[in-house]
Parts: C-alpha cells; structure tokens; sequence
C-alpha cells in the first residue's frame, strides 16, 4: 500500500471541498492509500479548522 504525507492546504481542501485532494482522502478511506502524519502536522490542521473562517469552532 502506497503511504502519503499530505500539507495542510491539502488536507483541508479534501476535507471541506470537491477535487482531487478530495479525491486522495476518498482513496484513503476505501483503504487503496495510506496518509500519515505526526502530532505536530495533526495541531496545525487542528488549528487552522478553528479558524472563524470555516464556521467549525472549536
């Protein structure tokens, strides 16, 4: 199985938007890729879904 590190733009884009980063987290939830990450790359994305600009609060 092929394993990717995905930035944080990419992570968000697939999270909150259609296209191919979408496309990549569809991969890895059907278990065809693996995304790994570390604790440090889990904060920021953490940080930056906090953002009043995403209305996702904390």
């Amino acid at each position: 199985m092929m394993r990717i590190v995905l930035d944080t733009n990419i992570l968000v884009s697939g999270l909150l938007y259609q296209g191919k980063p979408r496309r990549l987290i569809d991969l890895a939830t059907q278990g065809q890729i693996e995304i790994v990450s570390s604790a440090e790359m889990i904060d920021e994305l953490r940080e930056v879904l906090s953002r009043e600009k995403f209305g996702l609060g904390r």
